[in-house]
């Protein structure tokens, strides 16, 4: 994907170490990142890079909090997006469905570019995966957020804690909570251990495989 965004050289951060980077600089360092993190929230791509520009741009207009809120430029952004995908989730009101991508692509005058292409088609074969997204839609903002952070995204215990700004002993305990819920609503589609752990297993290399979540569902 080809995205731009202003090079306002006067639009900077302190990073963790205390550097200043150019907000262009995080937009390049980040952008991946948040995509991915939106596409596993949304299961849909289109959306997914509408939401990213959203997400930046908001950071853009908001360099000012960040300068108090005592977060890494990461956690910041992570953050932001989560309030986009949740505004838009419950806007949309809608579960996903296999056939979003195929409608989605068929709407749009324009051609996606190569990666855009390559992202439907993954996710077009992840048909597990869209069931666990429809899964996910059921649970509570909160839950389906850390459960793609700690699994999808691979964030430790602290960095979802920094991103939701939840203690961290309380992200630990909702997101055992929130895999009992979810192995619930997974069973209740004939959907086992079995299952999930060959779908995951087929292509470990891909953006779906995270950490291993069939392994933490196992009863």
């Amino acid at each position: 994907m080809t995205h731009h965004v202003s090079s306002d050289h006067t639009k900077r951060l302190r990073d963790k170490n205390g550097n200043l980077v150019s907000f262009e600089q995080v937009y390049d360092r980040y952008f991946q990142n948040i995509f991915q993190y939106i596409l596993h929230r949304v299961a849909h791509v289109a959306d997914a890079e509408d939401l990213t520009a959203q997400t930046f741009f908001k950071a853009l207009r908001s360099l000012w909090k960040f300068r108090w809120m005592g977060v890494p430029i990461s956690a910041w952004l992570y953050r932001i997006a989560t309030n986009e995908v949740n505004a838009y989730l419950r806007k949309s009101g809608r579960h996903v469905d296999s056939g979003d991508l195929d409608d989605k692509r068929a709407s749009e005058a324009d051609m996606p570019d190569r990666e855009l292409e390559e992202a439907e088609r993954e996710m077009a074969r992840h048909g597990v995966f869209l069931e666990l997204n429809q899964c996910l839609r059921q649970m509570k903002p909160l839950d389906q957020t850390v459960i793609t952070l700690r699994f999808l995204e691979e964030k430790s215990f602290n960095e979802i804690a920094e991103i939701t700004g939840k203690r961290v002993g309380t992200v630990t305990m909702r997101t055992h909570r929130a895999l009992e819920k979810l192995r619930t609503l997974l069973e209740s589609r004939g959907i086992d251990h079995e299952r999930l752990s060959g779908s995951f297993e087929k292509n470990t290399q891909t953006r779906f495989a995270g950490r291993p979540i069939q392994a933490e569902l196992t009863p």
